[in-house]
């Protein structure tokens, strides 16, 4: 027996035999409310950032997300001169500090701050990755947003 998303709500006790392979999606993730006692499923936008010039990369959000973390893992040879990756709202405004992505193939850079005033993204909304291009080799990664599902 299949269990689908719309059953799920009726059925609170689904096992885990009752799941296919690849039934959940982010669209199935409750909301996370402040201060809950049950903690929330986090929810993973990635990114693919091809070398290339100074750009925007945009995703529209189907839910109200907070942005909670943010990471790139460098995908080619060292390289990037001063360029760099950073989570910024639809009108330009920084989320996160820029992280460096002249770093080694296969490094972790990792923002080391997030603009709590605004790391709410609300449902349609944007979330903007933005790529700093100077002059360097290879700006390629894949940068993972971490978010929860809120209120």
């Amino acid at each position: 027996m299949t269990i689908h998303a719309k059953n799920i709500a009726d059925n609170a006790a689904i096992k885990a035999s009752q799941l296919k392979s690849n039934d959940l999606l982010g669209t199935q993730v409750a909301n996370t409310a402040d201060g809950n006692a049950i903690g929330g499923l986090q929810v993973i936008h990635r990114y693919d950032v091809a070398a290339g010039v100074t750009a925007n990369l945009d995703k529209t959000l189907t839910h109200k997300e907070r942005i909670i973390d943010m990471h790139l893992v460098k995908t080619v040879a060292a390289g990037g001169g001063a360029g760099t990756i950073a989570l910024q709202t639809s009108a330009g405004t920084a989320i996160t500090d820029a992280v460096s992505i002249d770093i080694a193939d296969k490094t972790i850079g990792r923002v080391t701050t997030i603009d709590d005033a605004q790391h709410e993204i609300a449902a349609g909304g944007t979330l903007r990755i933005r790529r700093v291009r100077t002059a360097s080799t290879d700006e390629s990664c894949i940068v993972y947003v971490s978010c929860l599902r809120v209120v």
